[in-house]
């Protein structure tokens, strides 16, 4: 596990925090780092088990001069993006800088932050656009925090928002369309921006001893979130999925038909989200479930072959799953979940093997963790025993 201990913060937290105009950032640039592995990596072939199907995966290693060392990354579907403190040194403590590369092309330098001890987390993107969430409790006040946009490659960051609070947003960012979570601290709120026109728009709001709005995420009009809704008593506070349609003035449909519902994914008429157990705080793993909107049926969905990881009091199984065109990904820390990685197949049933290094009594040992998946492009983490990160792709096209 020692591997896992190295990575720095990788999940995205709620904050409730004021509002701001947009406003351009003077700090727009990109700058190419020579790959030093071949741009042209090996392709690999998996079996989906009880689909008799054969998937080639082409996977590649982004340079590890501009990961090392990195604090947070993401798949928009045709980019991989990272922060990262490289430009500062292999052993820097913050993360200024966000990165971007496609598969097996070089590293480019997308956000040269002026700001030399901010760390961008979390960030995320959808094609070649991009999000981030920069932190910098010197220059913005303790929990400071500012939410930036970029067009694409090259184009200058916008600030989209800002606030001083303890936790940061949740956002997510599809198309035209810009969500996140923010709020004046005793309040809740769910915020879209169209970033054609930068008009703004408060969803949903709620005083925050009630309901709380997390982890938002859009494909296309279509946006998911989950809530927890507290009660009187607070023993018996329940999560929930929810549907909103942007285009439309619908009110939102909830999805789940449990208790303990959280961190949706959506991509087309898939939807997937975690279930664990309500007693504890939602963060914790457990199982996954997938709802279809095009039958509005759901079913558990299994993530690995044979027995699954245990659901216990602890919290023990899968968390931040994310939907591609096909398959759905998530990761476990259960016994030796830290050592495998899998896709479930949403087409043909079955898994899809990505890497599993089997099981290991040594301490520390190798991990992968943290899949990301956006379109046909998954990223992660490979944690060697020794030795820095690296952050690693696979193309499933």
């Amino acid at each position: 596990m020692g591997a896992i201990y190295r990575l720095l913060v990788l999940v995205s937290v709620l904050s409730l925090a004021g509002c701001t105009t947009a406003r351009p950032s003077p700090a727009g640039s990109t700058r190419s780092i020579p790959p030093a592995v071949s741009p042209s990596p090996p392709s690999l072939s998996s079996v989906a088990p009880g689909t008799g199907s054969t998937l080639s995966l082409t996977t590649g290693t982004i340079d590890q001069r501009s990961t090392t060392p990195a604090l947070a990354y993401a798949s928009t579907g045709e980019y991989l993006v990272w922060s990262s403190g490289a430009r500062i040194g292999a052993t820097a403590k913050v993360a200024p800088d966000l990165f971007t590369a496609v598969p097996g092309g070089a590293a480019q330098l997308l956000y040269a932050n002026p700001n030399r001890d901010s760390e961008l987390r979390p960030i995320g993107g959808h094609r070649s656009s991009f999000a981030f969430i920069e932190e910098n409790f010197r220059a913005f006040g303790y929990g400071g925090w500012k939410l930036w946009y970029i067009p694409r490659p090259g184009a200058k960051a916008v600030e989209i928002d800002r606030g001083v609070m303890s936790v940061v947003p949740n956002f997510s960012i599809s198309g035209k369309w810009l969500a996140w979570t923010p709020g004046p601290g005793d309040m809740s709120e769910l915020v879209v921006v169209d970033l054609t026109t930068m008009r703004r728009r408060v969803l949903l709001s709620s005083p925050a001893q009630e309901a709380q709005y997390w982890h938002p995420a859009i494909d296309g009009d279509r946006l998911v979130y989950g809530t927890v809704e507290l009660a009187v008593d607070r023993r018996s506070d329940q999560r929930h999925v929810y549907l909103l349609n942007l285009a439309a003035e619908a009110p939102p449909r909830r999805l789940d038909h449990s208790v303990s519902a959280s961190e949706p994914a959506i991509h087309g008429d898939d939807v997937v989200w975690k279930e664990s157990d309500p007693s504890l705080n939602f963060v914790v793993s457990g199982s996954l479930t997938h709802y279809s909107l095009k039958t509005n049926r759901s079913q558990p969905l299994l993530l690995k072959p044979g027995p699954q990881p245990t659901i216990n009091g602890y919290g023990v199984g899968w968390t931040q799953p994310s939907v591609g065109n096909r398959y759905v990904a998530a990761w476990s820390d259960s016994g030796d979940g830290d050592r495998a990685m899998y896709l479930a197949d949403l087409r043909g049933g079955g898994v899809v093997k990505i890497v599993d290094l089997g099981p290991t009594v040594e301490a520390p040992h190798d991990v992968v963790v943290r899949p990301v998946l956006s379109g046909d492009l998954l990223a992660y983490v490979f944690g060697p025993a020794k030795g820095n990160l690296q952050l690693r792709w696979v193309s499933l096209r």
